[in-house]
């Protein structure tokens, strides 16, 4: 049941990091907000309120005990560093120099080097339920970012570039914090590494530079901040106590189901059947990583 657990609320996470792209997109489009900025105040912000809430939830000593502690505090900035501060950059740049479905194919190649790292530590191969759950993953994505024509992708030597970094860090995020995790808590973790990661953007793009937003640019950036950040990296982490590295990686699948489905109902996207084949391939990879292995202990 631990596991069952651990992948619904990994496949929440997704859903609200997708809901959260097409709430950002809005964003930057309809509200001129900067994408830099939009990353830097949120991650800052959302740092900021996790930690107050682990204060008062955990004490003192727990919040600040990963910051004083000299080994915890390097496995911290690496997680902070290279994982979820690169990775959020990185995916914004390859969508600057290419567009949003060719950023969200190159980062969910991401499980490929999650379960290349986790097959290579354990000296092991890769469960059948991985292998089949990755492609169906894969497949379903690129069938609902191109709606089935692959030509409408155009990748650029930059575009590329910055998207395996975007893949790369996507997976360092779900590798990385692995032991401070069982230490500290999702809530520490998460808190901490946001806050860091924001206050170092904030010194190219503070927060009072933020513009004035309209009421719906206010509801926007409210559901981004909350359920897309801190709700989600917090779901995200959590599922790791309970499932696989490699199957929390597989149900990021759902970040882009989610945001298609959003773009249907509030942005007037079009979806036809491709895009729900690619929808039902997504969903049953959740099926296929809860039913597949149920004798397998999470790593």
């Amino acid at each position: 049941m631990k596991k069952y657990y651990g992948i619904l609320i990994a496949g929440l996470a997704a859903t609200f990091w997708g809901l959260s792209d097409t709430m950002s997109d809005a964003l930057i489009k309809l509200e001129h907000l900067n994408s830099d900025l939009l990353v830097s105040t949120k991650m800052l912000f959302a740092g900021f309120v996790l930690l107050v809430y682990a204060y008062f939830k955990s004490g003192r000593k727990q919040v600040f005990g990963i910051v004083t502690n000299k080994k915890d505090i390097v496995r911290l900035l690496s997680y902070v560093v290279f994982g979820m501060t690169l990775m959020q950059l990185a995916y914004y740049k390859t969508m600057v120099y290419s567009d949003a479905p060719t950023a969200t194919i190159l980062q969910f190649t991401s499980p490929i080097f999650v379960i290349i790292w986790l097959a290579v530590a354990t000296k092991s191969a890769p469960r059948r339920t991985d292998i089949i759950g990755l492609i169906l993953a894969l497949l379903g994505t690129v069938l609902i970012v191109t709606q089935g024509n692959i030509s409408s992708i155009s990748i650029g030597t930059k575009a590329l570039v910055w998207g395996i970094i975007a893949s790369i860090t996507s997976a360092l995020s779900i590798l990385l914090p692995g032991r401070l995790l069982k230490n500290y808590g999702s809530i520490i973790v998460v808190g901490w590494a946001m806050f860091i990661g924001g206050a170092i953007l904030n010194i190219k793009h503070p927060f009072w530079q933020m513009p004035k937003l309209s009421l719906l640019g206010m509801f926007l950036y409210g559901f981004v901040f909350f359920f897309g950040t801190v709700l989600a990296y917090f779901m995200n982490l959590a599922s790791l106590k309970y499932a696989k590295a490699s199957t929390v990686s597989l149900i990021d699948s759902f970040e882009p189901l989610a945001a298609t489905i959003a773009s249907v109902a509030f942005m007037n996207l079009h979806i036809g059947i491709i895009e729900i084949f690619g929808m039902i391939l997504i969903i049953s990879t959740a099926f296929i990583m809860a039913y597949g292995s149920s004798k397998e202990e999470p790593l």
